[in-house]
């Protein structure tokens, strides 16, 4: 059981960093020895292909709390969740002659691939199509521009993802992958072949948040900024607490948000002041999905955004799951 929990803990920091150079460190290192001491909880789930219980999987659950606090003081570099940039997955498997394409409405019924799973294992927030219609396969020089752009903006996304995925036979398979960006220019593309399509697409995710992690190291051109967050209606909470835990959530984003000071506060709300380097966009996005929100209006002239509150903020913190391990 060490030996498995040290390989989840592998698969666990490689994510986290969305590249090898905290696996590699002596941090990394020390963290991979000690991993039964970040552990919450293993459980074994069923492993089904093409809707067969074909063996088991075991899952571990790290204390994701402590594990990131220990980071933070370490200075470990992590890839922040607010840079990671949403994709439109259009995918294809060929099948005994067949092409499927993998639209929401039919991967519905391809639980043998699992599509959605290795996204969410790395972090990446996906989108797929609707509809089976335009569809994107992967060919790196045939797919004008101009459709790339459409789909992407229609979707709201900032990279397209086009792969298709042929079985061979029941114990060979073929991927090929290309990546778009909004302008329609191929920033990425790969190859690979074996024996579980699983494990195929679940490496097709892994050189993906490596691949995205290289651009927005190269990029970095957006400029450090301030932003005025107004807690409103304070009155109906416990407003000491509210404004402890708000604090403590917002200074969780180590990576992106480097100060947080609660500049006012009276009796129906508290204004702070928000220093960040990043996307305004995605920082939003991400205040956006706390469930406590009940609305948020943006003041752009200002460079303020006003908040209300269903319920007082939660300060419980879940534990990380790995998934599988290999």
């Amino acid at each position: 059981m060490e030996r498995l929990s040290q390989e989840a803990m592998k698969i666990l920091l490689s994510r986290l960093a969305a590249n090898d150079s905290l696996l590699n460190s002596d941090l990394g290192r020390r963290t991979v020895a000690g991993s039964k001491t970040w552990l919450k909880a293993y459980f074994f789930k069923a492993h089904k292909e093409e809707g067969v219980t074909v063996g088991q999987d075991i899952e571990f659950v790290f204390d994701g709390e402590r594990l990131f606090g220990m980071l933070r003081r370490n200075k470990a570099a992590i890839w922040s969740p607010l840079n990671r940039p949403g994709t439109l997955v259009v995918g294809s498997f060929v099948q005994a002659g067949h092409l499927f394409k993998l639209d929401r409405q039919t991967l519905r019924y391809r639980e043998d691939l699992a599509l959605a799973l290795y996204p969410h294992w790395f972090g990446l927030p996906v989108k797929f199509p609707e509809h089976p219609q335009n569809w994107i396969l992967p060919l790196k020089k045939g797919n004008p521009p101009r459709l790339i752009q459409e789909r992407l903006l229609a979707a709201d996304q900032d990279y397209l993802l086009s792969f298709k995925l042929v079985e061979k036979n029941s114990r060979s398979f073929a991927l090929e992958w290309v990546l778009f960006s909004k302008s329609g220019r191929l920033v990425a593309s790969s190859s690979h072949r074996g024996d579980n399509a699983r494990k195929l697409l679940n490496l097709m995710f892994k050189h993906l948040s490596y691949r995205y992690r290289q651009l927005t190291e190269i990029k970095k051109t957006e400029q450090w900024g301030s932003l005025n967050i107004v807690v409103h209606d304070l009155k109906n909470m416990s407003s000491a607490r509210t404004l402890e835990v708000l604090q403590k959530r917002l200074s969780s984003q180590q990576a992106e948000i480097t100060s947080v000071q609660l500049q006012a506060v009276n009796a129906d709300q508290a204004r702070f002041v928000v220093k960040y380097n990043g996307s305004y966009r995605n920082l939003l996005e991400w205040i956006k999905q706390w469930p406590e929100m009940r609305s948020l209006h943006e003041r752009r002239a200002y460079n303020q955004i006003d908040l209300l509150l269903s319920s007082e903020l939660s300060d419980e913190t879940q534990g990380t799951q790995t998934g599988e391990t290999p």
